[in-house]
């Protein structure tokens, strides 16, 4: 249902800048246009969030893309994978077996994958396809020409001295506050002119935000020109960015005593190659199974990613910390990790009443069996069983 109020007031809410890099101070500059005092709502929230509202499906949308699905054309392929591909190599989309790379300077053949186009081409087949349709053909294997590349150019030119192309050890900025709503003020009083200034710093997420602001102005005197009150809206946006930045991308929880990867993603939006170095920094609620540097090499505006194992040890909450120096550029970033019990959750209730002037000693004992450190006892007092009752609502 779109509900939609009279607006009788016009109101003006922007940032200072449309883009500012983490940590950046920022103004949030709000004008009621009614020159008298306004009560404002703020709110400045992170436009993923607000997207994640939008992409759910209602029942017609449902409908919608079962029948794009299922009504239209489709193709679907599966290449095969690993076995002989029997002698002479692959075949090619033309037809014979591998053919020679480097315009045959080598003197062997570029081994290739096998594409569905390729085996129906060696039956004999015309292939039509609708429109948008495309069937894959084998190619090149990726990293066979990547050694001929290697080979053509040569040796690598010798770096610097130090044998290091990241940047010396000098203090980095650590990226550690992501608020999913970063502002959010309900009674908010403009001054007699009806302005507000917002004095904010930009939190460490790389993303865009959404700030909303609405105003309810009463009755001005009357006979006076801006006599007329009412809801008044205001709408705009912001974006936090900066060239080179690390993302680590984390589960809600890990087990305790499971090893698992920790995937970093380096995303490189400056216009030159950037070799990294990466460290992992040593915490109290893990240990590091694998080693805790890496160095990585990322074209510009692209991305690489790289893995980092760890076995939590500990239970709760502990900061993950990333350091990462390009050539260039540098970036830092901490996270929490919530490290969880092994073992399957077990809750048990016991209810009781104390009555008036008495005692009352409730067994909360670890049940035997619990795995250590998991064990949490929790009391919830209430005045009567209809107070208990309405706690559930």
């Amino acid at each position: 249902l779109d509900v939609r109020l009279p607006v009788t007031v016009t109101l003006s809410a922007d940032f200072n800048a449309e883009t500012v890099k983490p940590g950046d101070p920022v103004q949030v500059i709000v004008d009621s246009g009614t020159g008298r005092r306004t009560l404002l709502g703020i709110s400045v929230v992170d436009k993923s969030v607000l997207a994640l509202g939008q992409s759910r499906l209602h029942l017609a949308d449902v409908f919608a893309e079962l029948e794009r699905r299922f009504l239209e054309p489709q193709a679907e392929v599966h290449e095969g994978g690993g076995g002989d591909p029997g002698p002479g190599g692959p075949p090619m989309p033309g037809g014979g077996r591998g053919g020679p790379i480097a315009d045959g300077d080598f003197g062997f053949e570029a081994p290739r994958t096998r594409g569905a186009l390729d085996t129906l081409r060696e039956a004999g087949l015309v292939i039509v396809a609708s429109k948008g349709i495309t069937v894959p053909e084998g190619a090149v294997v990726d990293w066979w020409m990547r050694g001929a590349e290697d080979v053509a150019a040569g040796p690598p030119a010798p770096g610097p001295a130090d044998g290091g192309g990241a940047q010396p050890s000098t203090p980095i900025r650590v990226r550690q506050y992501f608020p999913e709503t970063w502002v959010w003020e309900p009674l908010r009083l403009t001054d007699e002119g009806g302005l507000a200034t917002l004095e904010l710093t930009a939190p460490d997420s790389i993303t865009g935000w959404k700030l909303a602001v609405v105003g309810t102005v009463p009755a001005g005197p009357s006979g006076a020109g801006s006599s007329a009150g009412g809801i008044a809206f205001g709408e705009a946006d912001l974006t936090v960015f900066q060239d080179f930045f690390v993302d680590p991308s984390l589960p809600y929880s890990v087990t305790r005593g499971e090893v698992f990867p920790v995937k970093v993603d380096i995303f490189n939006y400056a216009e030159g190659e950037q070799t990294v170095d990466l460290s992992l920094a040593e915490s109290q609620g893990f240990e590091i199974t694998g080693g805790s540097s890496l160095s990585v090499t990322v074209p510009p505006g692209s991305a690489s990613a790289v893995h980092f194992e760890i076995r939590p040890t500990g239970l709760g909450s502990f900061p993950l910390a990333i350091t990462a120096r390009g050539s260039s550029f540098s970036d830092a970033v901490e996270r929490q990790v919530l490290v969880v019990p092994e073992g399957r959750p077990v809750e048990e209730v016991t209810n009781g009443v104390i009555e008036a002037d008495k005692t009352a000693a409730p067994d909360v004992s670890a049940p035997e069996g619990a795995v250590p450190g998991s064990f949490r006892a929790l009391l919830n007092i209430t005045a009567s069983p209809v107070a208990q009752t309405l706690s559930g609502v």
